[in-house]
């Protein structure tokens, strides 16, 4: 249970290092979750860890002024999610440790990693191909805008598909291959900060795995009294 809960949390921290902010609520949360992971990190002392989660949630001063006011309403409103039952589709939630067996499930239904690179694999040959067709074509403003949109959205998925395999690769038995491959294939993300949100995650899924193995073997241990 201590993995699948480490695991969701893990993803739900790369997921709004990849999501691009918004508003002035989506800055904060990025910059609240960044000073908590960037703090945690330091004290592993893992400088790899460290400058790589700072080049992924881009770790600095905020573009705009939040005041100590609005940021404390926000820490408290964080601070205190819905209960599953009473949340609304898209709202963060609350759920009992009680449902752990929803958690086994989860653990059992892992996503497969190769297919998931491969994916991505695609998904960078469509933003390589946009980024060719931006350099290549005399077109107008509106049609520079699309395919400027259309890679980026590209390298974004791109970048998710590559970030979730390399989270969930130590704790498949067929990972090792696809993440070697998923690393090779970040390399051609064209952003700095995409790639090292790759590597986060990749650093983040070994933890992982090591965590899954530990646990493993004491429920073996268990078992066998």
């Amino acid at each position: 249970m201590l993995t699948a809960l480490t695991l969701l949390n893990s993803a739900s921290v790369i997921a709004l290092a990849i999501l691009p902010p918004r508003t002035g609520e989506d800055m904060l949360a990025r910059a609240f979750i960044a000073e908590s992971v960037d703090s945690k990190l330091r004290l592993t002392g893992d400088p790899a860890m460290v400058e790589a989660a700072a080049l992924a949630f881009e770790i600095g001063p905020l573009p705009i002024t939040i005041g100590e006011r609005q940021r404390r309403t926000f820490m408290l409103a964080s601070a205190v999610p819905t209960p599953v039952k009473n949340a609304r589709q898209g709202e963060p939630a609350m759920v009992a440790l009680e449902q752990g067996l929803t958690l086994t499930a989860f653990m059992r239904d892992l996503p497969q990693v190769a297919v998931l690179v491969e994916r991505a694999a695609l998904e960078l040959d469509d933003a390589e191909r946009h980024a060719r067709e931006i350099a290549e074509g005399d077109i107008g403003p509106e049609a520079l805008d699309r395919l400027q949109r259309a890679r980026h959205g590209a390298a974004l998925l791109a970048a998710v598909d590559l970030a979730r395999a390399c989270l969930y690769a130590d704790l498949v038995g067929d990972g090792a291959a696809a993440k070697d491959r998923a690393r090779a294939l970040a390399s051609r993300l064209p952003e700095p900060r995409l790639r090292s949100i790759v590597a986060f995650a990749t650093m983040t899924g070994a933890v992982i795995g090591e965590l899954g193995s530990t646990a493993r073997a004491i429920s073996a241990a268990l078992r066998g009294r």
